[in-house]
């Protein structure tokens, strides 16, 4: 339910009909006291769409690599890689993955997560021409690539630091490449 519309002089009315917020919205107009909707330029909307859409990219791969990581598991075959897309994880991957349907399953999966790559990069690429003129986009690049974490995450993989700096790294968790 939306809210009630909030002006400052107008009460909030205990009943509530289109015909009262009809009237309500008429008396605002009449006084000049109507406010006004800002809608984003065409320029604006346009990186919203291309941003959103990223987002959707990402979290549709998130989604597929989950799969990924379960099917072996759910087939009691553990794989010792916490980086299972990674040149050696998928190495790791392809020596280790249970036959049959589990690895159609997971070539299938792969294959997907390879477009959604490959899209990701397109559309990175798209936001980052739009916003190379941009102040904050530029000092927002020079941020340290690490995802958000928690302590002990970090303390027993000292290895990862060397690759949470890599644009791969940063495209995993959703940040712009540079």
């Amino acid at each position: 339910m939306a809210h009630p519309l909030r002006v400052k002089g107008f009460a909030y009315r205990r009943v509530k009909n289109d015909i009262r917020d009809a009237a309500d919205l008429a008396d605002l107009l009449r006084m000049g006291r109507l406010p006004e909707a800002w809608i984003a330029p065409p320029q604006v909307r346009e990186l919203r769409e291309l941003v959103r859409y990223r987002a959707k990219l990402v979290a549709l791969r998130s989604g597929l690599k989950s799969q990924v990581h379960a099917v072996p598991a759910k087939a009691g075959v553990p794989i010792p890689a916490s980086d299972l897309f990674g040149i050696d994880g998928r190495a790791r991957l392809k020596q280790t993955a249970p036959a049959g349907p589990y690895a159609q399953r997971v070539a299938s999966l792969l294959k997907l997560i390879d477009g959604l790559d490959a899209e990701e990069t397109l559309f990175n690429g798209r936001i980052a021409e739009r916003l190379r003129d941009h102040t904050g986009y530029r000092a927002i690049q020079q941020l340290p690539a690490s995802p958000p974490q928690s302590r002990s995450r970090s303390r027993s993989h000292p290895d990862d630091a060397a690759a949470r700096s890599t644009p791969v790294h940063r495209r995993r968790y959703g940040h712009c490449s540079r």
